[in-house]
């Protein structure tokens, strides 16, 4: 499984493929600043793959998902890893036989929908 994590690390690296996640790109940049952003990024998900206490939901309401993906980091590091990496490169990412993409926003009837 490193080699396919290594695989897609290096594409995440690569400036000149476009990403799914351009919140890792930021705003236009020169490639300097894209590949250092990128570098951060790869480093941040080889961190959380080393040391799965560093996964935090902030003040945010997900610790249900964070729970989850610390779980899966814990017991299975190059998974979780290639996942996140997949969820860059494609928008879409499989743990195991669990496909996660994107799908049609549903609104509240509050909001008309």
């Amino acid at each position: 499984m490193a080699s396919t994590f290594e695989s897609k690390k290096n594409a995440v690296l690569d400036i000149s493929r476009k990403l799914a996640f351009k919140c890792i790109d930021g705003k236009a940049s020169t490639a300097p600043e894209i590949r250092d952003e990128r570098k951060k990024f790869v480093r941040s998900v080889e961190d959380r793959r080393d040391a799965p206490t560093l996964i935090n939901q902030g003040g945010s309401s997900l610790c249900g998902p964070a729970a989850f993906m610390y779980c899966i980091a814990r017991e299975k590091p190059d998974d979780f890893a290639a996942y996140v990496l997949d969820l860059a490169l494609t928008g879409e990412g499989r743990l195991g036989n669990l496909k996660v993409m994107p799908g049609q926003i549903r609104l509240c009837r509050c909001h008309g929908k």
